[in-house]
């Protein structure tokens, strides 16, 4: 009797526990493809967290787009909050000097027109 109730609560356990990793399977694949998939939404406020995150429009020298990636050389980086543009970029942050690369994917000259007015 003893052992019918242990493989009894083995098999409860073995159930629980796969079902347990097949719901984590599923909802990080969700977020997997949910991420690939999403697109940044150009609107007013994301341009104007940007141009926050790069230390206001005063910091901005000039924007351009190369290989799908903005380009923005600004006048202080000490100004620019990388962390935050990490945030908001889908494809990365890279910095040389005082020129900042993020990847937004098609969306890039969208940007670079907002911040350029």
């Amino acid at each position: 009797m003893i052992f019918e109730i242990s493989l009894g609560m083995h098999i409860l356990y073995m159930a629980i526990g796969i079902a347990v990793l097949l719901l984590a399977f599923f909802a990080i694949t969700f977020l997997v493809v949910k991420k690939k998939g999403a697109k940044t939404v150009i609107n007013e406020p994301f341009i104007e967290a940007l141009i926050l995150y790069l230390g206001g429009k005063e910091n901005i020298v000039t924007t351009d787009v190369l290989e799908g990636r903005l380009k923005i050389t600004v006048n202080d980086l000490d100004l620019v909050k990388l962390e935050e543009i990490k945030t908001i970029s889908e494809g990365g942050v890279f910095v040389t000097g005082n020129t900042i690369k993020v990847l937004f994917k098609e969306n890039s000259e969208l940007i670079k027109k907002a911040l350029d007015k």
